[in-house]
């Protein structure tokens, strides 16, 4: 719970690393633009699956991004939360020297962790080969954290959120309640996940997804488009941010989280306008404050209608605000997800609300206000939903900075 007496949080520096675009410009570029991104497989064998396309990150050089050194055998997931790190850092304006041996906090959410990793490992096993430590070591999902945490030299906590697709923002509320608690002035938060076979083999056999596009709230809709990446955020205590004259993108204003586990894969609407209300509460915010909400957004028969009839029990079906499913543009990045849903929410903040596209005929049981095209509407409050299979629930509101 963010307390009246705390000190306030900000976001300062962004770092998306996307098939749509690496570093906040080509990413905001992407958003701007509603770039489809869904191409077929290329970094796993998917040739055995009926549907075979993802938004895949492609080659990256961690040199072309300013990335100082890469520890050895590191899987992509650290890799890409590495880079995003270096990417945030830079925008915000500071530098590693500046952050050596200094307590930043290190928050990261992941669905798969290092799974490419993992099934190299399986394989070694099953053919009976010599297994070295550091294979089992590197595929810990630990290691996410810990290998972002090394890169800054940070003597602060470093953990990684199992929390499915909304790890990350579990991770950054995690980052904003280390900030008030304790002396840091910056975190790193957000998620890492990479595309895997797994995914692919759970979302067909839930028939939950979709051919070549994902087409959220759309009447045929199939269900997701699998993605992978990070979704990295620097926050940072205000008073440290107006010490360094640094650009804000926005505030954390607010947030909740609950776990109503009470089916696997279905969303509880009624636990979904708990927590939501309780966003709101913390936030010191009213249903007519918000302007925009990044919907989770799957493209999902279920959890599309279900997210809509949340938001009726929140709003009231005819007050629901302007909302969007970035996923349309990126696919499912899972544990990422949610981190890109922040990033979104910033982007509308400074610019204006991303389009959703893809959609040929929206559900009529979908009765929402949404944009095909970008709209320069002005955003002074937006909200981030991330919902995760097990009913793990996490929201969170960004507002517009101003100086009182």
């Amino acid at each position: 719970m963010i307390k009246p007496d705390s000190e306030r949080i900000v976001v300062t520096g962004l770092g998306p690393v996307h098939g749509a675009g690496i570093g906040k410009k080509a990413f905001f570029q992407a958003l701007f633009h509603g770039v489809n991104t869904s191409k077929i497989v290329r970094s796993i064998d998917v040739s055995k699956f009926k549907h075979q396309f993802a938004c895949e990150v492609g080659d990256i050089s961690p040199q072309d991004h300013n990335v100082s050194f890469i520890p050895k055998d590191i899987g992509k997931a650290s890799l890409y939360a590495i880079i995003g790190t270096q990417l945030a850092i830079d925008d915000a304006g500071i530098t590693l020297t500046e952050l050596a041996n200094k307590p930043v906090g290190c928050f990261l959410g992941t669905t798969e962790g290092e799974s490419q990793l993992i099934e190299n490992l399986v394989k070694t096993i099953l053919e009976f080969n010599q297994v070295k430590m550091h294979m089992f070591d590197n595929a810990l999902h630990s290691r996410i954290s810990r290998n972002v945490s090394n890169y800054i030299k940070s003597s602060g906590p470093a953990y990684t959120i199992g929390n499915a697709c909304s790890a990350s923002n579990a991770a950054l509320i995690s980052a904003v309640e280390y900030l008030q608690n304790n002396d840091a002035n910056f975190a790193i938060c957000g998620g890492s996940d990479v595309v895997c076979r797994k995914t692919f083999s759970i979302f067909h056999r839930l028939a939950a997804i979709s051919d070549k596009v994902c087409t959220p709230f759309d009447v045929n809709r199939k269900g997701i488009i699998p993605a992978e990446g990070a979704s990295i955020l620097l926050l940072e205590k205000l008073s440290s941010a107006k010490m360094r004259h640094a650009h804000i993108y926005g505030e954390i204003a607010g947030y909740g989280m609950n776990c109503d586990a009470t089916h696997m894969t279905n969303l509880n609407p009624e636990k979904i306008q708990v927590c939501f209300n309780t966003c709101l509460k913390h936030a010191g915010l009213s249903t007519s404050d918000v302007d925009y909400i990044s919907m989770h957004g799957t493209g999902t028969q279920a959890n599309d209608l279900n997210e809509y009839q949340a938001l009726c029990k929140v709003f009231g079906e005819d007050n629901i605000p302007k909302c969007g499913a970035i996923k349309s543009i990126l696919g499912h990045a899972m544990g990422a997800a949610a981190g890109f849903g922040s990033i979104a929410c910033l982007f509308a903040l400074k610019n204006g609300i991303p389009p959703t596209i893809n959609i040929t005929t929206q559900d009529p049981q979908i009765k929402i206000s949404i944009n095909s095209t970008f709209l320069p509407k002005q955003v002074n409050v937006a909200i981030n939903n991330a919902f995760a299979f097990g009913g793990n629930n996490a929201i969170v509101a960004f507002k517009r900075y101003s100086d009182f």
